[in-house]
């Protein structure tokens, strides 16, 4: 009997950390595993040692001639990444534009990328031609929009076995998890995920708490890390107190409510931490940029450092007294690891990333708030994160609910 097979579909960032550490667990259990790796999951997936395909490996030169035109135009007005090959690129924009001029016809076509951007495209029929490909046995993927979505939603159409992996909140996200009905299994970060899924209307036996496997890793390292040696190495006393401000860009708009940002709210924490230095001696700052952020801090006064993408996060967040966050996954790994996190409420993100709400963080109205929410995380010893979800072995448990339906 032949073995069975998956396809594991990501885009970059946080989806393909999610996505790797069940492949491995999949591979281990005799299931053969493709991944679809999407713009900037591709070095992450190749470096994992599995069959790794793209957009570009399945474009036929005769049939796709005027997607590959569409391609080259719309890569024109992007930046060139240093990540995704310029073939890739033309070959994601080209089939999933002639995926959508194929549901919308090319004037709602145009009209509604010109409106949205790549946030209109949902290319199903090109992920059906994965699917010809492959006859996977299950499809995976995260919540990510756009082709992740697609390939849950033309498995479904198939009849073939979904399971999309919810790492975070799922709050923007939850109606359409809701609604789909094309995913067979939904596994997410904790209790509190699951119940408010269930109350907004999807069947509890849908729903399965694994945690994020992205953050198995934490739970290994957290064990093994020697704090006082690692901060003796990077030159920090045990009595300093040191801020990791992991920032992120604030858009103009919010991308799913419409609601009004304020792109210099990063810029203005850093004003007030800075300030802060003077009338705390004992504070040191490492400022962290996002890395679709290209802010670089220049002129810095001491006490104050740089981390760059080589430094490793881990460490960082193991290594400092303290986190500072808008709504990056930065807070929750700090609090999953056990360092104390502040979370600004002010930012049109905040409420994506509950993390106060949940127990994980103490809240900060506003910047010029941080300084005295950092006192006070540190003179409350009676404080506590609640609500943690589970970390450590969440690879195991998605990839038990994967092999469940095989």
């Amino acid at each position: 009997m032949s073995a069975k097979k998956a396809l594991l579909v990501a885009y970059g960032g946080g989806h393909i950390t999610m996505i790797v550490p069940v492949a491995r667990e999949l591979a281990a259990q005799g299931v053969e595993v493709t991944i679809l790796a999407l713009t900037t999951a591709r070095p992450a997936a190749l470096a994992s040692g599995f069959p790794v395909l793209g957009f570009a490996d399945v474009l036929d030169p005769e049939r796709d001639e005027a997607a590959l035109v569409w391609g080259r135009k719309l890569a024109g007005d992007l930046d060139q990444s240093s990540v995704v090959a310029p073939e890739e690129t033309v070959a994601y924009l080209g089939l999933s534009y002639a995926d959508l001029i194929e549901r919308l016809g090319p004037e709602e076509a145009q009209a509604a990328y010109r409106r949205l951007g790549r946030q209109c495209l949902l290319p199903v029929t090109v992920l059906e031609r994965f699917l010809d490909r492959l006859q996977p046995d299950v499809v995976v993927a995260t919540t990510a929009p756009r082709a992740e979505r697609a390939a849950l939603m033309a498995a479904g159409r198939r009849g073939i076995p979904t399971v999309c992996i919810s790492g975070l909140f799922a709050i923007q996200e939850a109606p359409g998890l809701v609604a789909a009905d094309f995913i067979t299994r939904i596994c997410v970060l904790a209790d509190g995920v699951r119940d408010r899924l269930v109350q907004a209307g999807r069947p509890e036996a849908d729903l399965v708490v694994t945690g994020n496997p992205a953050f198995d890793v934490l739970a290994e390292r957290r064990d093994s890390f020697d704090h006082r040696a690692w901060r003796a190495g990077r030159g920090w006393a045990e009595t300093d107190k040191v801020i990791l401000w992991a920032s992120q860009p604030e858009p103009k708009v919010h991308p799913f409510t419409g609601v009004a940002g304020d792109p210099d709210l990063p810029r203005r924490i850093d004003r007030v931490l800075l300030d802060a230095l003077a009338s705390h001696p004992d504070w040191r700052l490492v400022f962290r940029a996002h890395p679709s952020e290209t802010h670089v801090w220049a002129d810095l006064p001491d006490r104050v450092e740089v981390s760059g993408r080589s430094d490793d996060l881990t460490e960082l967040l193991l290594g400092a007294d303290c986190v500072l966050t808008m709504s990056s996954t930065v807070g929750l790994e700090a609090a999953l690891v056990g360092t104390p996190v502040v979370q600004l409420q002010c930012s049109i993100f905040s409420a994506d990333a509950p993390y106060a709400a949940m127990g994980l963080a103490r809240a900060a109205a506003t910047p010029t708030d941080v300084p005295r929410a950092l006192e006070q995380v540190w003179s409350d010893t009676g404080w506590h994160v609640a609500g943690l979800p589970p970390v450590g072995g969440s690879a195991r448990r998605v990839a038990s609910v994967i092999t469940s339906l095989l």
